[in-house]
């Protein structure tokens, strides 16, 4: 309550909250800044409140998976604030980004430090980029949360779960896996990764 964020203002406790979804910068960067097939752009009316119905009408959303940070990604545009964005009175730096692959399992670590002169929390994250084909834009893979001392560092190991390296073929009701060269990024939020490792996957086909 009041008590908490007079702690977080006055700096005797350090945020550590992560944003779980995108802010635009304003609704000209959304898929569909106005409803498509409403001819005025809005919805049909305050149902609820004592309105009416307006005219009925088909809303098609065409960006597909492409939702939240992913459309960002796919647009190259920078958001207000980004899917994991998260103030701290203290700094940390990723570093030393590995991507160990055996088989079907990615397994990926990388070295997190409290690079300020107070404690506070780290949440590294990890994204995956897929090949041609393999329909994957931006993907979350991974993360941890570290509580860190001025100065401390720590590696953090994330393995990845298959079907996060997948698509699913809904005519075979399977998740599959498209051969190629795949990219992992590793940073604090989904707009600022400033790691990168590439690895190769073979083709591979995953039970639902």
């Amino acid at each position: 309550g009041a008590e908490a964020i007079a702690e977080v203002l006055s700096g005797a406790a350090n945020p550590s909250g992560r944003l779980p979804l995108t802010f635009p910068v304003s609704e000209d960067q959304l898929p569909h800044p106005k409803i498509q097939g409403d001819p005025k752009g809005a919805p049909s009316g305050p149902v609820g409140r004592g309105g009416r119905y307006g005219a009925m009408f088909t809303a098609t959303y065409d960006e597909g998976a492409a939702v939240g940070y992913k459309w960002f990604y796919k647009r190259a545009e920078k958001p207000l604030f980004p899917f994991g964005f998260g103030l701290s009175y203290t700094t940390f730096d990723l570093s030393q980004l590995a991507v160990k692959v055996s088989g079907q399992t990615v397994t990926a670590s990388a070295t997190v430090q409290n690079s300020g002169e107070r404690a506070g929390i780290a949440t590294p994250e990890f994204y995956l980029t897929g090949p041609n084909g393999a329909n994957i834009l931006l993907r979350l893979v991974g993360w941890d949360r570290l509580d860190l001392k001025p100065g401390e560092q720590r590696q953090v190991t994330v393995s990845i779960d298959p079907r996060l390296l997948a698509t699913f073929d809904e005519r075979a009701r399977r998740w599959r896996i498209e051969p190629g060269e795949y990219q992992l990024t590793a940073g604090f939020d989904s707009q600022e990764r400033p790691l990168a490792a590439n690895f190769e996957l073979q083709s591979a086909s995953l039970p639902p």
